[in-house]
């Protein structure tokens, strides 16, 4: 099975320096295309002022997603297990491209009674149900990747960080 669907990105290659996961992706740029070995972007045109972002903008922001986790549900990889935003990226042509999927070799088992609290930012795209195991599985569940997709459509509709305007009496430090 390719790893490049609609609104996927080409996992090219992986590795590990010092420790850390490195993933290349193919991504074009100026009608060249490029390998590239560089942390993974994120959906912060968002968070861009200078970019209007009208409706119909929006909405093909949110078909891709669609399309991308439709692609990743209906195939053999089955789910994504840690949908977010930051693990959206646009590309030169404003395509919204999803990446950090099918790698759960990668990934240890989340262990939330014990969890690192400078990461419990990325909690807030984890489905309820998911949080409430002491264990939940590296791959996720296909309905933890739908209550993930509702918080990234909260995101795009109101060009906020999640729960807004919740997010001022967290204590998310």
């Amino acid at each position: 099975m390719s790893n490049s669907g609609p609104s996927m990105t080409r996992c090219l290659a992986c590795g590990t320096v010092n420790l850390r996961i490195l993933l290349a992706f193919r991504y074009r740029k100026k009608k060249k295309e490029e390998m590239a070995l560089r942390p993974l972007g994120s959906l912060d045109v968002l968070h861009n002022d200078s970019i209007k972002l009208d409706w119909m903008f929006r909405h093909s922001l949110i078909n891709d997603i669609v399309k991308g986790v439709y692609y990743l549900h209906s195939g053999e990889i089955g789910t994504h297990g840690r949908l977010r935003s930051t693990n959206c990226v646009v590309d030169s042509h404003f395509v919204l491209k999803v990446t950090d999927f099918g790698l759960p070799s990668f990934r240890e088992e989340e262990n939330y009674s014990e969890y690192d609290f400078r990461d419990q930012k990325k909690l807030l795209w984890k489905a309820p149900e998911l949080l409430k195991l002491t264990h939940c599985p590296p791959n996720g569940t296909q309905k933890g990747d739908v209550y993930s997709f509702g918080i990234i459509l909260q995101e795009i509709v109101l060009r906020e960080d999640p729960f807004y305007p919740h997010t001022e009496i967290m204590d998310l430090s």
